[in-house]
């Protein structure tokens, strides 16, 4: 009966450790958004902690902290782009500063995209929600989608009660061997 009450804090332990929470969020390196001709635009993301909430970014800031750094964006344009209007593969800027990547984290963590409006302070192109307009050239490719790249935390006990639990349960095994050893020491 005693194997199987160790074998109980034991299971209980392993428990703690495996299923504790973690840190409500997601971690997100980049999102990107694809074109009907295979252009690509890729936001960096900068792989930072985002809980539940919505979050705007664009090439030049974030508004609601401007000490965080520059979310990079590159433009990867197709090859009839390269090849038509001379469009280079590069990072953008010169940005209309309301303008960039909506997007949510919900309560499972996944994130999605509210709204997708860069428009560029090119003199004949920009790139918005429902395509790529080439304003000279009457061309307009539309936009068929995009995902984010996303990882969870990694492991770590991040809250108190989470600690003094695993406390707990070291110190409950750390008793019952004690136990056992005292029982062995009466019995002999």
């Amino acid at each position: 009966m005693k194997s199987i009450n160790r074998a109980h804090l034991f299971f209980a332990l392993l428990l703690l450790i495996f299923f504790s929470p973690i840190s409500k969020a997601v971690i997100i390196t980049n999102y990107t958004g694809l074109f009907d001709d295979g252009s690509k635009l890729v936001v960096d993301l900068k792989g930072y902690n985002y809980g539940t909430g919505s979050y705007f970014a664009s090439p030049t800031s974030w508004p609601e902290d401007p000490s965080i750094e520059e979310f990079d964006t590159f433009f990867y344009p197709s090859l009839y782009l390269q090849q038509q209007f001379g469009f280079g593969a590069g990072k953008i800027g010169q940005i209309f500063p309301d303008r960039g990547l909506y997007f949510t984290v919900d309560k499972n963590h996944s994130p999605s995209m509210t709204d997708f409006d860069y428009l560029f302070q090119l003199p004949d192109w920009s790139i918005e929600s429902n395509g790529i307009h080439v304003q000279y050239h009457d061309h307009h490719v539309g936009f068929s989608g995009g995902f984010f790249e996303t990882y969870p935390p990694s492991f770590k006990v991040d809250e108190p009660g989470n600690l003094a639990l695993m406390i707990v349960g070291f110190a409950g095994l750390a008793w019952a061997r004690k136990r056992r050893a005292i029982m062995r020491v009466i019995r002999s």
